[in-house]
């Protein structure tokens, strides 16, 4: 009894983000369903311009339904002195945005939680960590992760992690690298979204924005070649 800890509600701003992200995604499947119904009457010899017109003005409707959400997921942001500092901080970060920082925001409880600090956590609760599987000398296969957690954080980290090793020097250098190493483009993939989140960790910690070209230096060699 000395360990329990009593439940707390979360704060009404978190669970109003969460519900309006979850309702965006919902939309977004909504809309890609309808799109692909369209294009494939598209392909057809016959058309029927009624049913066209139809699927594309509620592809327009859904379409601006996902932008007023993401208008009052960001309003509901800046209401927030503390979550609006941060998702700043974290929102320069190479291919990070409002969505994937607002995720992150409702996953760590407001930035409050060991997720929001703690990289391994937060990676082995997202489902992007990998996990070995060896016995012995004999039994190996290769390190997988679980996908276990949150899909839409996960799915999130991945597409950021696309854009990055596409649009930053660095991160392209490092992607290149690895493929002429042979390793495979999922694993390297999974590598940056590990790296981004760990630099969203620091982040959120330090409460100080990315700096491109930063370069960590263990306090023992700092007075050396200063």
């Amino acid at each position: 009894f000395d360990e329990l800890k009593l439940w707390r509600p979360k704060a009404e701003i978190i669970e109003q983000i969460k519900v309006l992200l979850m309702t965006r995604e919902q939309l977004v499947g909504q809309r890609t369903a309808l799109a692909n119904t369209l294009r494939a009457l598209l392909k057809k010899v016959v058309q029927t311009p009624v049913a066209n017109q139809i699927y594309k003005k509620n592809i327009e409707r859904f379409s601006a339904q996902i932008k007023k959400i993401e208008k009052e997921i960001e309003k509901l942001i800046s209401k927030h002195p503390h979550f609006k500092d941060i998702v700043k901080t974290l929102n320069s970060i190479p291919g990070v945005a409002l969505l994937l920082s607002a995720n992150f925001l409702v996953a760590t409880d407001g930035f409050k939680n060991d997720l929001a600090f703690q990289h391994r956590k937060a990676s082995a609760y997202i489902g992007i960590c990998p996990y070995e599987f060896t016995s012995g000398t004999s039994v190996y296969k290769k390190p997988r992760t679980l996908k276990y957690g949150p899909s839409r954080l996960r799915k999130l980290l991945h597409l950021a992690a696309r854009s990055i090793v596409t649009h930053n020097e660095q991160f392209a250098f490092y992607y290149n690298q690895k493929i002429e190493q042979g390793k495979e483009k999922k694993l390297i993939l999974n590598n940056v979204s590990n790296k981004l989140l760990k630099i969203m960790c620091a982040i959120a910690r330090t409460q100080k924005p990315f700096v491109d070209n930063y370069v960590s230096i263990h306090p023992q060699f700092a007075l050396i070649n200063p």
